[in-house]
């Protein structure tokens, strides 16, 4: 990679400058050859590894974006492309199946994920309001004084813990990821049960 990258015009100016780069392989070369010399010669290797990893990661990121994904470009970095182009990430479609359920004072949430989510946004109103919440620039706007609890990073399943027993959760959903977030889920209700 560093013979490559060296006088390449396509990347003129690496995210691991070249000598950096070549010093974390001789590194990791020598705790190599240093590996048998008991717990410290073994730890050297991990943590001479450890550093190779990120230096290898960081330049391969560099590459990518310099090269925007283009196989012919990643190949003269030294560097093998695993495919042409770089993929767009595509606003995912709206979660479906939402359903809650309730046992103990617990409430758990569940959605299916669509296609290319990464990750949901869970709105949760204790009562009876709902499609109050305003999605504009992929974020969300509460109005004020409604009370609402916001999970933005959450998962396919999450779970309310100690409910008061006969309260109303209303739940709402949408998924997200890096293009973006998806429309949010009509309501679902339920009552908290012991």
């Amino acid at each position: 990679v560093s013979e490559k990258m060296d006088g390449n015009k396509n990347f003129l100016t690496p995210a691991v400058p070249l000598a950096d780069f070549d010093e974390a392989a001789d590194s990791l070369q020598t705790a190599y050859n240093n590996r048998k010399n008991g717990k410290i010669g073994k730890l050297e290797l991990e943590l001479a590894g450890e550093n190779m990893d990120i230096t290898l990661r960081t330049q391969a990121m560099y590459v990518t974006e310099t090269s925007k994904g283009d196989n012919i470009t990643i190949e003269t970095s030294g560097f093998t492309s695993s495919k042409d182009g770089i993929t767009k990430a595509v606003v995912p479609d709206m979660p479906t199946n939402v359903r809650l359920e309730s046992k103990n004072g617990n409430v758990c949430l569940i959605a299916k994920k669509p296609a290319g989510a990464t990750s949901f946004c869970w709105v949760v109103y204790y009562g009876e309001v709902a499609d109050v919440v305003k999605i504009e620039n992929n974020m969300i706007s509460v109005p004020q004084g409604v009370g609402a609890q916001i999970i933005n990073a959450g998962k396919a399943r999450e779970v309310l813990y100690g409910l008061k027993p006969g309260t109303l959760v209303t739940v709402q959903v949408l998924a997200q990821n890096a293009a973006g977030c998806s429309a949010l889920s009509d309501a679902v209700s339920i009552y908290v049960n012991r």
